[in-house]
């Protein structure tokens, strides 16, 4: 079977750069894969060919002019768009997109910075319609999306096929030197709070450093050695936080340490005394379900599309309330999560797995071209 997919999101890293990859890895091994991108792109598998398709106006021009002429030149058996739009409307390939999130038409204010807010919000939205319309499948990770998606776009509900995301299959132990060369490198000499999943403004990480500040204040020895570790790389937004935390006194406790390959985010996952997740939304929210998967005690959003996938394990706050946040912290802290409560956590976490999910696309893929 040869495959052909959207690989831009590949140009950067992110959570749907995730998701290609491990199609990419799976599909390498079975089947002859193309990625076609904007930008020539690096580490694919030696067996994956990359056709790069230098973007020349608009993305939609990308999709709508550039991408149907290269997929009739390779003629695959399926094109798979796996970042919520993509599908051209002049080919005769049979089509896949993956739903990742509907983010930007949830949030009022996510166009704000662009020139014409609506022209940007309303071209969003149309590539998306056009996908959904011209598609053969629409793949959605969880079942909270649907809702969402039926309230602002035309569906047809036979096309909607759920296949969740996993977490990595090497979520598995890491040794000690690996983790105290990590530790030490990025000046983690403490018992510490995790935080990943991306610097972004809807991941509240504002609310937590103010939340954390009045963790600060108990007197207690463990709360006063306690530290705050963010990950991800956002120079805008990473200076605001870190003005934040020198308003609170409290820039020695909380470190910013960058964007981190897996590896180095499971070994300080493994070690954390605690794992925070507090997304104002989310379009699936991987990093609660990888704390279970290292039984690592957790505390995230209580937003549906958190609860769908985690159960009862996290201890669930508001995030959109600071005084919740803190309140969650403190409980994480105070009280140890039991430790039959952390062996569901990571039976629930084994659920969700990428050979799961990349298998169950390429069945999809099978499907289509019987």
């Amino acid at each position: 079977m040869k495959i052909a997919i959207d690989a831009r999101y590949l140009e950067h890293n992110g959570g749907i750069s995730e998701y290609i990859k491990g199609i990419v890895i799976y599909g390498s091994k079975h089947h002859e894969l193309v990625c076609i991108s904007s930008k020539s792109l690096n580490d694919l598998p030696e067996n994956v060919e990359n056709i790069v398709l230098a973007k020349k106006y608009h993305w939609f021009f990308w999709e709508q002019i550039q991408l149907p002429f290269a997929l009739y030149k390779l003629k695959p058996d399926i094109y798979h768009a796996p970042g919520n739009y993509g599908i051209p409307i002049m080919s005769s390939i049979p089509s896949v997109v993956t739903v990742q999130d509907i983010i930007p038409l949830q949030i009022t204010d996510y166009f704000v910075k662009s020139r014409m807010p609506f022209i940007s919000r309303l071209s969003y939205w149309l590539r998306m319609q056009v996908a959904f319309i011209f598609a053969q499948k629409i793949i959605v990770t969880n079942k909270s999306t649907i809702g969402e998606l039926k309230l602002k776009f035309y569906l047809n509900l036979n096309k909607l096929k759920i296949i969740p995301l996993g977490i990595s299959d090497f979520y598995v132990p890491i040794t000690s030197k690996y983790t105290n060369t990590l530790l030490k490198k990025n000046h983690i000499n403490r018992p510490y709070i995790l935080n990943h999943g991306g610097l972004d403004r809807r991941k509240n990480i504002d609310k937590l450093i103010k939340a954390f500040a009045e963790i600060k204040k108990i007197n207690n020895k463990e709360f006063r050695d306690i530290l705050l570790v963010v990950t991800g790389e956002n120079i805008l937004l990473k200076n605001q936080l870190i003005k934040l935390a020198i308003q609170f006194k409290i820039e020695k406790w909380v470190k910013f340490i960058g964007y981190l390959p897996d590896e180095d985010i499971i070994a300080l996952v493994k070690s954390a005394r605690l794992v925070i997740y507090i997304s104002k939304i989310e379009g699936f929210g991987l990093p609660p379900l990888e704390a279970m998967a290292c039984k690592v005690p957790v505390i995230a959003s209580d937003i549906p599309i958190i609860r769908e996938h985690c159960k009862d394990i996290p201890i669930y706050v508001n995030p959109n309330k600071t005084s919740s946040v803190f309140y969650g912290l403190r409980e994480g802290l105070f009280n140890n999560r039991a430790k039959e409560t952390l062996e569901r956590g990571e039976k629930i976490s084994k659920e969700y797995s990428w050979g799961k999910t990349v298998k169950q696309t390429f069945n999809l893929y099978s499907m289509l071209i019987q």
